[in-house]
């Protein structure tokens, strides 16, 4: 039997999810999360008694969160920070033809600019 390669468990799509949604996410909602937590006694108490609620709450938190802080995200880099380009509709037109493109094969470049794009998504959430 040969033996499994650990990253294979995690695909591609996966890090940047967790770098540009659960990661600020979870960064935003720590400090009301402890807030409540260490004022509130009984829900404290139900989720010291329920450990797999606790933790699937915390995580559909740190998602909804991370998303709310993504689609804030976008909205400022669309009208506030693209918006005083004075090419800003002909870079909008550009950017959705290269959306709809389709290749044969990955142009070499594309790995590194999905890669700055997670880059610059994480900063912008984190901002946010």
């Amino acid at each position: 039997m040969a033996a499994m390669d650990p990253t294979t468990a995690v695909r591609t799509d996966t890090l940047p999810a967790i770098a540009t949604v659960l990661a600020p996410g979870a960064f935003a909602s720590a400090p009301y999360a402890w807030v409540a937590l260490s004022r509130a006694g009984r829900v404290r108490e139900f989720l010291d008694h329920h450990e797999a609620i606790a933790r699937a709450a915390a995580v559909l938190l740190w998602i909804v969160a991370g998303m709310l802080i993504e689609s804030i995200g976008s909205f400022a880099e669309v009208y506030w920070i693209d918006r005083s380009r004075q090419d800003h509709p002909d870079m909008l037109a550009i950017w959705w033809r290269f959306l709809r493109s389709t290749w044969e094969t990955e142009p070499i470049g594309l790995h590194y600019l999905r890669r700055m794009l997670v880059s610059f998504k994480f900063e912008l959430n984190m901002f946010v």
